[in-house]
């Protein structure tokens, strides 16, 4: 079998696979694990905000600033996940049966009509105050 340069080896020690791992986490030729959580977070928080309104791919906005495709992605993905509303949640809707708040049983006793856009049909045992209320509410409207 040719020796290529490029050849891959199918396993890796552990220390290996470590260097591989540092190699890939380099920014600017400097290990990115030795600057702190904060400045790390700062720096591609302004790439990311740099890289959106460039109209770049995300693959060439890389090359062309010297970073890692793979931890641009991630850090645009954790990013992204943060930005959700934490407060958010989805209430199942319910379906409505009747626009009507209350079912008649038969006949009204009287029917009122305000204006062509209301009708209030009432039955025999309403009550008079509650009759005043919706009328008042209705004028006001």
């Amino acid at each position: 079998m040719p020796a290529h340069p490029w050849h891959i080896k199918p396993t890796f020690t552990l220390q290996e696979a470590y260097s591989i791992m540092t190699e890939t986490l380099q920014v600017h030729g400097s290990v990115e694990q030795s600057i702190s959580d904060d400045e790390r977070e700062q720096f591609w928080k302004s790439h990311i905000e740099s890289w959106s309104p460039s109209g770049l791919s995300q693959a060439e906005y890389c090359r062309r600033n010297d970073l890692n495709i793979p931890r641009f992605r991630y850090w645009k993905h954790r990013f992204r996940k943060e930005n959700l509303p934490l407060d958010f949640v989805q209430i199942p809707s319910v379906p409505v049966k009747s626009t009507r708040l209350f079912q008649h049983t038969g006949n009204p006793s009287l029917r009122i009509i305000m204006n062509s856009e209301f009708t209030i049909e009432v039955q025999d045992d309403f009550s008079p105050v509650v009759l005043e209320k919706v009328i008042l509410t209705l004028k006001g409207m």
